[in-house]
């Protein structure tokens, strides 16, 4: 668990909102943020490569806030690179390149983008 200010980073667990897209709802979510003690986001796949992330509450910075909480928690844990898979939100585009240095790494066949950061 990561506490920044109001923001609470955390692995998920049984119980915990997912992404509106996610399939398996008896698969918690791998990453949870918390803001005032309320789940605000939720992300799946695995510690290092995020298929899929939704943060519930838009334009209030919150997306920014999940990605840099997840940058922590991996260089914590001293992973070498990070994956963001399955992105199609330009708004979560704008944040993986221009704000926390995510670099494209393909386009698939469904126009499905893959990011990914060297730590």
């Amino acid at each position: 668990m990561i506490c920044d200010g109001k923001y609470i980073f955390r692995t998920g667990k049984a119980g915990d909102k997912s992404a509106s897209r996610w399939t398996n709802p008896d698969e918690p979510p791998v990453f949870v943020l918390e803001y005032n003690g309320k789940q605000i986001g939720a992300a799946h796949g695995s510690q290092r490569s995020i298929l899929l992330i939704e943060v519930f509450i838009e334009n209030k910075g919150h997306g920014t806030k999940f990605i840099e909480l997840w940058e922590r928690y991996a260089r914590m844990r001293e992973f070498k690179e990070l994956e963001m898979e399955q992105v199609l939100n330009d708004k979560l585009e704008h944040i993986l390149e221009k704000k926390r240095g995510f670099v494209l790494k393909e386009i698939d066949t469904c126009n499905e983008k893959t990011y990914q950061k060297m730590l």
